[in-house]
């Protein structure tokens, strides 16, 4: 049996200028879940620990300090490292970050080997052999995949493990329109015949139905990120341990998702409309649970709510969003039910505007619509 941990899109060097306030925080965080994954693959015996494509955010204004942490953490696990460049931190030969990476790495004292020329990678481990074919990527965009080398030059045959690292979108998967991400499909993949494939560029991981204790779930493996990186994907940071096991010519491939992030990226909408004189208050303590010290939020509130409580929203939000590590909230599209209080004392009685609203009075959110629609015009 040979035993591999799975991780990638790590993106080392994301800047996170949106949130001036604590993006030291975020930073440094990517650093520490990114030390959990290597702790998950010593303790679960792994014998190789692969980095699927985009270890780095880009190419450029990477430092050696930067580069040199990183190999460190990589350096504290006790196997064999192969790191795959992707479409973020492709791999042409002139690349600083990579010169810098092969030099901390040759100091390191151990095995981490960048994957960097289309051939296989063949390692002998208690007797057993494994060859590691990468699929890596010479640019950031790509209307052809990288696997084309695999198919021209053929498989190790006989009971070698095989295993393939690539990196590009999956057809079905992941959002590629344009197809510019090497885009691969599901069938492409099987029909090469692996043992099983180690995949980046999709920040969520793959398959969805991988549980947390080992099962037989497929040969395809995509870990998505070691932690999430933005309000963009709804996922947790996740790395993934394998097991390989051959019988001859024939290979059992179990697997188990194993959670390696710290924070947690929210983007919550709540609707409001004619929902009591609590209503906003309701809502917060509803999604409180998930507005921790560790929670980056984005909540974009619509609709309309009780005058009394929309003159104090400030105190509800404050209250309500004071553990998270940031908050961003948006209400621009949250206003103040429509009553005929307020109508008889905006507009005159007579008017046009006030018996249209009052005749919508059974309709809040129309009514709201069309006492906005109003108050643009002007009036």
């Amino acid at each position: 049996m040979i035993k591999v941990v799975l991780t990638g899109d790590n993106h080392f060097g994301r800047r996170y200028e949106r949130y001036p306030d604590v993006k030291d925080v975020l930073v440094e965080s990517r650093y520490e879940s990114f030390k959990q994954a290597v702790k998950i693959a010593n303790d679960s015996g792994a014998d190789f620990f692969v980095v699927a494509g985009d270890l780095f955010d880009r190419i450029s204004g990477i430092t050696r300090e930067q580069t040199a942490r990183i190999v460190e953490i990589l350096a504290g696990f006790g196997g064999t490292v192969l790191v795959l460049p992707g479409n973020h931190d492709y791999y042409s030969g002139d690349e600083q970050v990579w010169k810098y990476f092969d030099e901390e790495s040759a100091h390191s004292g151990v095995d981490i080997l960048l994957l960097n020329e289309y051939r296989p990678y063949e390692f002998t481990v208690r007797e057993e052999k494994i060859a590691f074919y990468p699929a890596f990527c010479r640019s950031k965009h790509g209307e052809k995949n990288n696997l084309g080398w695999i198919r021209r030059l053929g498989l190790i045959r006989d009971e070698t493990y095989r295993v393939g690292v690539a990196h590009g979108a999956i057809e079905g998967i992941t959002p590629d329109r344009q197809k510019e991400y090497f885009l691969m499909t599901t069938d492409e993949l099987e029909e090469l015949e692996m043992d099983a494939w180690l995949l980046g560029h999709t920040h969520v991981i793959y398959p969805s139905l991988l549980k947390e204790e080992l099962s037989e779930v497929g040969r395809i493996f995509n870990a998505g990120t070691h932690e999430q990186m933005d309000l963009g994907t709804d996922t947790d940071g996740f790395c993934i341990v394998l097991e390989l096991e051959k019988n001859g010519k024939h290979s059992k491939v179990r697997a188990r998702k194993v959670r390696t992030g710290r924070i947690k990226f929210e983007d919550i909408r709540l609707e409001l409309q004619n929902a009591g004189e609590t209503a906003l208050e309701k809502a917060f303590k509803e999604i409180k649970p998930r507005l921790t010290q560790n929670t980056v939020a984005r909540i974009t509130i619509t609709g309309a709510i009780e005058a009394e409580e929309y003159n104090n929203r400030s105190d509800i939000y404050d209250e309500y969003t004071g553990d998270c590590l940031s908050c961003e909230i948006a209400d621009e599209e949250l206003g103040e039910l429509i009553t005929r209080e307020m109508i008889g004392r905006e507009f005159a009685e007579t008017s046009f505007a006030a018996k249209l609203l009052e005749a919508l009075m059974d309709e809040p959110r129309e009514a709201q619509m069309v006492y906005e629609l109003i108050n643009r015009e002007g009036r």
